[in-house]
């Protein structure tokens, strides 16, 4: 993301405008990822940018014999270290402040690699980058500051050793400049083998990325054979705006490289993001190599353009910690607050820029005197930004304790002992489905069986806890349907069908209780398969009523459309500016409409089958109009739609109520 233009560079305003269309690429894709799913390609073109300056630097100090490697680094640690510094230390000191503890705790773990500069080691790690979680991880997009760093420290040292061994005397430039071109295919080859087949850290990874960083050191070394030795051919200029077109059309095409568009290219395959990296890669290449004149050039020219490409390294380091944070403060952000966030940012980067980086860049940071003499006085500014780094590095930041944090109160849930002889029978590759089976230290023979999904587990554990005269069992697994229809898990299907076939087996438990969640599971068949299963859980529902068992159907409770955790809590200092309490409230009218069918198919059975009784799940979380997550200073919910320890008491209490009349019967 950095500038890379050297005074031996003469200066290309169609690069910055490159460089414009490349970061509002990126801030659009991290602002309205739903419109601009392929924004992220901006980075691509970055990197090839970023190749091609430093390679053209480089390639035209060594033919005038005054580059260094010393004066290198340190125009490059005077270019990115501080701003980049700047914009961590603001993230740390706004996070002191607003962060909860899990989320300040976060964010540290980020701070030395990003200081580092190996965070995208650490974030090959975790989640991918385009899961919902990055949303919370303020410093993600240090990623490819570190990936270009990496490549700055090695690449001038294998380009220095290729020169030396290329060079002969008398100097041939255009000799030397073909040489190179084969010695970097040699590299970029296996990257770029590497990046199409490799699946998980493909998009963090630096030996990934590294092709596309050739890519750039290609086309340094191409443009100088068409330009040498006074200026382009005549061929070249006829061939220059066909390759500017060409850039042009291959930079559209990336953006449009998405999955909902691979009927119509189905051919190219663009259903893959890898294939809208490559496609923006090689639209780069052919605008940067292309003379900065040539026909189609008109928009990167404009005044305003080069400005946003002058201003785009401040852009990059801003706009992520602003849009990120944000998001994290108020869970439901307005289009219309996004594009005033967006203005914040470029008004906070143009600041930025006039206010440190362009007197930066007007400052000389040579170690080596063009005469070969050492000028220790510009060691001072790198040795300062090597200090203050190592403080980042080293330092163990601590928040301000959450006693300044208006923190709702969330109550921990409680384990109870795991025993794996709960599921009824020894059923193969127990380990799949027992995550969730626990029971209590209870002697007497269990007389209660709740079965079902995630659901079914949050509301045993208030069973257990509540339960006085009944114990009970637990048969439940993720996202596994109680009924015995078909489910995208085929083990849940046996599970439950074994367990029905054991409950003949276990006259003494007398309730068989199922509780489920995703009622999509029946809602979205079709009206044929959807009477076959019904008629088959009417069949096996029978069995059991008919075999003495009491049969309870929970309704399913209330689903939030956004974690619990977040719409209790309130953040110092803001608490009236960002209020997400409202989040925690869900109009109960359109929960029952979005219920309808699940619901409908839960009276149906229960008009068909003796001793079915129908529970509501939703009496302790709702009242007549809405559905809360918190009441009485107390979470009902951990999360969008599972009972907390809480919620499951209370929940239980109820039901317990029925359970209890029942077996005095």
């Amino acid at each position: 993301m950095s500038s890379s233009q050297g005074s031996s560079l003469p200066y290309r305003g169609d690069i910055d405008g490159l460089r414009a269309l490349a970061v509002m690429g990126i801030i659009a894709f991290h602002a309205f990822p739903g419109i601009f799913s392929n924004g992220y390609v901006g980075v691509d073109v970055f990197f090839v940018i970023s190749g091609f300056l430093i390679t053209s630097i480089i390639l035209n100090q060594s033919l005038d014999d005054n580059f260094s490697i010393l004066n290198f680094y340190g125009r490059r640690i005077k270019r990115i270290i501080p701003p980049s510094l700047l914009v961590l230390g603001t993230v740390i000191l706004v996070g002191t402040f607003t962060l909860f503890s899990y989320e300040f705790s976060s964010l540290r773990s980020y701070i030395k690699p990003a200081v580092g500069f190996y965070v995208n080691f650490r974030l090959m790690e975790d989640v991918g980058y385009f899961t919902f979680q990055n949303s919370s991880k303020p410093l993600l997009h240090y990623w490819s500051l570190a990936v270009e760093e990496q490549f700055y420290i090695i690449w001038p040292l294998l380009f220095t050793a290729a020169y030396k061994w290329i060079e002969k005397k008398p100097a041939n430039p255009v000799r030397t400049a073909n040489r190179l071109s084969l010695i970097i295919l040699v590299f970029l080859i296996p990257s770029l083998v590497y990046f199409i087949n490799t699946q998980a850290d493909s998009y963090f990874s630096g030996f990934a990325r590294a092709w596309e960083l050739l890519m750039g050191c290609l086309a340094a070394t191409l443009y100088f054979l068409l330009n040498f030795p006074a200026g382009p051919s005549g061929r070249y200029l006829k061939y220059s705006g066909i390759m500017g077109i060409t850039g042009f059309l291959l930079l559209a095409a990336s953006l449009i490289a998405d999955p909902k568009y691979a009927t119509i290219f189905a051919i190219c395959q663009f259903a893959d993001r890898k294939y809208a990296t490559i496609f923006a890669v090689t639209a780069a290449f052919f605008l940067v190599i292309s003379s900065e004149n040539s026909p189609g050039k008109y928009l990167l020219r404009l005044k305003a353009m080069k400005y946003l490409g002058l201003i785009s390294f401040s852009l990059y380091l801003w706009h992520w910690p602003v849009l990120s944070m944000y998001q994290l403060f108020k869970l439901r952000v307005s289009n219309f607050e996004i594009i005033g966030l967006i203005v914040f940012i470029f008004l906070l980067s143009s600041l930025s820029y006039h206010m440190l980086e362009k007197p930066l860049k007007e400052m000389n940071w040579d170690l080596v005197s063009p005469n070969g003499k050492y000028n220790f006085k510009n060691f001072y500014p790198i040795a300062g930004c090597f200090l203050i780094s190592i403080y980042f590095y080293s330092a163990n930041f601590n928040k301000i304790p959450d006693m300044f944090i208006n923190e709702h109160q969330i109550i921990s849930d409680n384990e109870l002992p795991i025993n794996k002889t709960c599921t009824l029978a020894n059923f193969e590759n127990e380990e799949k489905y027992t995550s969730w089976c626990y029971s209590p230290n209870l002697i007497k023979a269990k007389q209660g069986l709740i079965i079902g999904d995630s659901q079914a587990h949050s509301l045993y554990r208030g069973m257990v806890k509540e339960s006085e005269s009944i114990s009970w069992h637990l048969v439940a697994s993720e996202e596994c349907s109680p009924y015995p229809i078909p489910s995208i898990y085929a083990f849940c299907r046996r599970i439950i069908q074994e367990t029905f076939d054991n409950l003949k087996l276990h006259p003494e438990i007398k309730f068989v209780v199922f509780v489920m969640a995703n009622h999509k599971f029946i809602e979205n068949q079709d009206t044929l398969l959807k009477t076959q299963v019904k008629n088959e859980i009417v069949s096996q529902l029978r069995l059991l009523a008919a075999g003495g068992k009491r049969i309870y159907l929970v309704r399913p409770i209330p689903e939030f459309p956004v974690s619990i955790a977040d719409c209790t809590r309130q953040r110092f200092p803001f608490y009236k500016v960002f209020d997400n309490s409202e989040n925690c409230k869900l109009d109960k009218k359109l929960w029952l409409k979005s219920s309808f069918g699940f619901y409908s198919f839960i009276d149906s059975l229960k008009s068909e089958i003796p001793n079915i009784t129908v529970l509501d799940g939703t009496d302790i979380t709702c009242d007549a109009t809405e559905c809360h997550a918190a009441r009485l200073g107390k979470t009902i919910f951990n999360d969008t739609t599972h009972l907390s320890f809480e919620g499951s008491r209370q929940t239980s209490r109820q039901f317990l109520k029925a359970f209890e009349a029942a077996s005095r019967q």
